[in-house]
């Protein structure tokens, strides 16, 4: 099976980036803080002037803003097919938090 090839974009993805921490309402200040990164570091990132955004970047952006680093990266979330089953990736975190909200509404169900 031959992988699919995918085009990175640093100016996308910066754009992304800004995009999602924008909605957040935090200053890349904040955002900086909250990762462990300095504000210049941030403003490099989101003007696209990195080319090699590391993987402990990406990981922290995605549990932050609670979207998959396939979106990050590429603006959409991959959905896999595997002949007759189709299945997408979500993370464990993301996973945990929906299990934490289902048995929150069957809780309150239950006691009605």
């Amino acid at each position: 099976m031959k992988v699919k090839e995918y085009d990175y974009n640093a100016k996308k993805v910066g754009n992304r980036i800004k995009e999602l921490r924008e909605k957040k309402e935090w200053s890349q200040n904040e955002f900086a803080e909250k990762l462990g990164y300095t504000r210049q570091n941030i403003s490099h990132i989101e003007r696209g002037e990195v080319k090699n955004i590391s993987v402990d970047f990406l990981v922290k952006c995605s549990e932050l803003f609670k979207v998959s680093i396939d979106y990050i990266i590429y603006g959409e979330n991959f959905i896999e097919t595997d002949s007759e089953k189709a299945y997408i990736k979500i993370p464990i975190k993301t996973l945990e938090r929906i299990s934490k909200e289902i048995n929150a509404i069957l809780e309150q169900l239950n006691r009605e």
